[in-house]
């Protein structure tokens, strides 16, 4: 086996059909991890002084695997350091390895450590977050030296719609207290209709999600923003929303008022599973609990027009997403740090200690 190293942007368009391919066999990867999502997040979201270190390792004059990593100068209070980090953002983040039978996992993992060390002038510290637990990285970081420098970030619920027979059967277990009041509330009150979509609806639910925040900012002391403030972002979903059959929105309109959007889900569909990314009530129906109701609603159509089985509700701890399942999958981070000299050594240490200040104060 051999490594690579990606360093450009003609190159990283380059590998768009060796990434493609392995993508589709690489059996843990998600839609975060797509070539799509991956290239089209760096050229809107890039900053301007980030390096691209690809990762690509071969066998046989074949790819087989690519770690999609950027290196990024990051400021902080008293220490400026060169990060090794994933290329996007995202719920989930991975290597993308082939699945090859006469290859381990952790070899290719292995050498692309191995590609990371020998190119250690290069970068400071690696920073890597957002890793399920059933990603090939974590598997071989768990049995490594490396095992100290992982920590747990957050749990990602999920549901499992293959384990149950039908709605019903699902709707039973986890009855959501009320449920049925407020859909009669809503049947009574509005005429209404479920869409899914794969159209580019960016402008519209922006326009629902900057309507939410500004609602709530009314009466809270503390503020809450929106992605879709950021005129980067809204590019880069533009231009991955636009003739992408892998995004699904569902929206509830109010078909007296022209189809008015009264609440929106929207997300990416990879290998049967709905990553769900973005979620928000229009504040004119507020009053009609949609919120407690949607879900099933979506959960209904999915039953009667199957495009997944698996639905990822997104990095979070929020009770309402337990109330809708038991499952969850476990994220983590890895942070190892590379400096050479006493002065940065000492710098990182004095920042650790203000961060944990700074939290402790805070709660």
């Amino acid at each position: 086996m051999l490594y690579n190293i990606i360093r450009n942007t003609n190159d990283f368009k380059g590998l768009k059909n060796d990434w493609e391919r392995i993508e589709k066999k690489c059996q843990n990867s998600t839609y975060f991890s797509t070539y799509r999502y991956c290239y089209s997040w760096f050229i809107h979201l890039q900053n301007i002084e980030d390096k691209l270190f690809i990762v690509t390792v071969t066998n046989n004059n074949k790819i087989i695997a690519i770690a999609p990593f950027l290196i990024r100068k990051v400021n902080g209070k008293l220490l400026k350091k060169r990060v090794l980090q994933f290329i996007s953002n995202g719920d989930y983040a991975d290597l993308l390895i082939e699945n090859n039978q006469d290859i381990k996992n952790s070899n290719i993992v292995s050498k692309i450590f191995d590609a990371l060390h020998e190119n250690d002038k290069e970068w400071d510290e690696i920073n890597l977050t957002h890793i399920g637990q059933n990603s090939v990285l974590i598997h071989f970081l768990l049995k490594s030296k490396y095992n100290k420098n992982l920590e747990y970030l957050i749990e990602n619920p999920f549901i499992d719609f293959s384990k149950f027979q039908d709605y019903n059967t699902y709707s039973k277990k986890f009855k959501i207290k009320k449920i049925n009041q407020y859909k009669n509330k809503l049947d009574k009150a509005i005429r209404y209709k479920v869409i899914l979509t794969s159209d580019n609806v960016i402008n519209s639910i922006s326009k629902i999600h900057l309507a939410q925040k500004n609602h709530s900012n009314l009466n809270s002391t503390k503020k809450r923003h929106s992605h879709f403030e950021n005129k980067q972002y809204i590019k880069f979903l533009n231009e991955l929303y636009n003739k992408n059959s892998d995004v699904l929105t569902y929206l509830i309109v109010d078909t007296d008022k022209n189809n008015e959007i009264m609440c929106y889900f929207t997300g990416y569909i990879h290998k049967n599973k709905f990553h769900s990314v973005s979620t928000a009530i229009n504040p004119k129906y507020n009053h009609l609990s949609i919120g407690r109701i949607f879900n099933f609603l979506i959960f209904q159509k999915n039953y009667n027009d199957k495009k997944w089985d698996f639905f990822d509700m997104g990095a979070g701890r929020y009770e309402w997403k337990f109330e809708l399942t038991n499952s969850f999958n476990l994220l983590y981070t890895f942070n190892f740090e590379n400096f050479k000299s006493k002065k940065m050594k000492f710098l990182s240490k004095v920042e650790k200690i203000l961060r944990v200040i700074k939290q402790i104060l805070k709660n």
